[in-house]
Order: C-alpha cells, then sequence, then structure tokens
C-alpha cells in the first residue's frame, strides 16, 4: 500500500470516530453564509464534498435542488443517510474521495464543500476535480478555515502528535489563503473570487470543551484508540487542555470566534 493510500484509509478511520453532531450545530451559521453565496434553486443539480453527517445537504434540499453528498468516510455517510431519512429527505450520500469524485464530469451545476474538501491531501487534484464535475456556467463555493482562525491555531497545536500527511500533501490551512487557492485553480478555468464570514461559537466551560474534543472530536478519538495502548495518548492530551486553557477568559468559560473565507468559482460557459 503506498503512502497516499494509507493516508486515505486514515482519513476514513479518523473522520469516521466519535460523534459530530456538537460541531456540526455549532458551525451552522457558516452553512447558511455559503448557501446564500451560492444562490441555489429548485432547477439546480447539486454536489456536497466532504458532506460529513449531511447537515449542509440537507439544508441546499429545502430549496427543492436535487442534492448528492459525497464523504471518504462511511460512518459520515451512514450517519448522513439516517438524517436524510429521519427527515424524509430525498438527498442521496455516498462514499467517495475529494480527489477522484465519483461523479460524471459536467454532470452538476452547484459544487460545494464545507470545510470538508480542505482535508484531501493534494489540493491542485482536489481543485481539478470540483472544476470537472460542473457544468459551463456551474458555481462552486468552498469554505475554509482562515491560517490564522482559532480553529486552525487548533489543528496546528495537535498535528505534531497525530500520524504525519504524505509527503505530497499541502496543509488544510492554506485553502484559507487566497494566493494559494489562485494557484491551484490556476489551470480549471473557473473564474475564483472570494468571500469572507466568521462563526462565533458557543460559549461554554473550559472543561466541557476540552471533554467534548476528546471525546466526540473523531480524529481526536480515532489518534487516543491508537496511541493510548502505546502510552503516547497523554501528551496530546495535555496539548488539547492547554491549548483551551489559554484561550478561557478569567470566568474560566471558552469561546471561539474563526474567521473563514468561501472561495467561489463560476465555470466558463
Amino acid at each position: 500500500m503506498d503512502e497516499l493510500e494509507m493516508a486515505r484509509q486514515g482519513a476514513r478511520l479518523a473522520w469516521s470516530a466519535g460523534d459530530f453532531t456538537r460541531f456540526a450545530e455549532m458551525i451552522g451559521e457558516s452553512r447558511g453564509r455559503l448557501l446564500e453565496l451560492l444562490a441555489i434553486g429548485p432547477d439546480d443539480e447539486v454536489l456536497d464534498v466532504g458532506c460529513g453527517i449531511g447537515n449542509l445537504a440537507l439544508e441546499a434540499a429545502r430549496t427543492g435542488a436535487t442534492v448528492t453528498g459525497v464523504d471518504i468516510a462511511p460512518e459520515m455517510v451512514a450517519n448522513a443517510r439516517r438524517a436524510a431519512e429521519a427527515a424524509g429527505s430525498p438527498v442521496r450520500f455516498m462514499e467517495g474521495d475529494a480527489e477522484d469524485l465519483p461523479v460524471e464530469t459536467g454532470s452538476v451545476d452547484v459544487v460545494m464543500s464545507s470545510f470538508g474538501c480542505m482535508f484531501a491531501p493534494r489540493h491542485a487534484v482536489t481543485a481539478g476535480e470540483l472544476a470537472r464535475v460542473l457544468r459551463p456556467g456551474g458555481r462552486m463555493g468552498v469554505a475554509a478555515w482562515t491560517p490564522d482562525s482559532d480553529i486552525s491555531q487548533f489543528i496546528r497545536a495537535t498535528a505534531p502528535h497525530l500520524p504525519p500527511p504524505p509527503a505530497v500533501a499541502s496543509s488544510p490551512l492554506l485553502w484559507g489563503d487566497e494566493a494559494h487557492v489562485r494557484g491551484i485553480f490556476a489551470d480549471t478555468g473557473l473564474a475564483i473570487s472570494f468571500a469572507t464570514g466568521t462563526v462565533t461559537f458557543p460559549r461554554m466551560p473550559l472543561q466541557e470543551i476540552i471533554d467534548i474534543h476528546t471525546q466526540q472530536f473523531g480524529p481526536l478519538v480515532a489518534a487516543r484508540a491508537l496511541l493510548e495502548p502505546q502510552g503516547r495518548w497523554q501528551p496530546l492530551a495535555d496539548e488539547v487542555t492547554e491549548f483551551f486553557t489559554g484561550k478561557a477568559d478569567p470566568d474560566g468559560t471558552v469561546t471561539f470566534v474563526s474567521d473563514y473565507i468561501v472561495v467561489l468559482g463560476r465555470a466558463p460557459g
């Protein structure tokens, strides 16, 4: 098995672990912003890449659009299907890799991703796939955390304790850098522009935010299962505690105010 396939398998395990319900609730305002910018309507065929547990896809479907969600993690897809069934929604969910989307070329009017495809390792390959699936005149919207956001700081703090990415991988945080994004889309033919937004996370007690990340956030849950038998979990747990303690206010509560960008694209024609 090559390094890239090992990374894909690691991503499937990491994003299938834990419970993302709480985290999806926290970033709800960013989904509304993304859908507003894309102006999705009932005549649109929509693809949600890195769909997670399906929140964005389900919200898009309420406009009457035909929506498909794709995610690399089997458990994410299973949870999204359960959510669609519970909501009586016709959204279709399937497993798939952002670097090799299981969708025909030129088959959708809108391709979107909410903090999802930014984690695929090869950014230019992912950009090419997002462009490939769009019909002439189709629209793209990708939400990504800015490099200096609280979320990006958390990713940088914990990354040294996690399995290293493949050599060909670029940092997911580069999706929040406009110059980098223009570079990876340079050969796609898409006209690229940007919008910005901010997510204000709910304030919560310090210990609660530590617990939900170490007990529910998939990559950390998967890391614990790997590292604890080796006696290597505690340094990562201490890193998480130190990070959130540094963000705490004098009253012992923590909140994030994290900026993001939305990468907007328009296919020619």
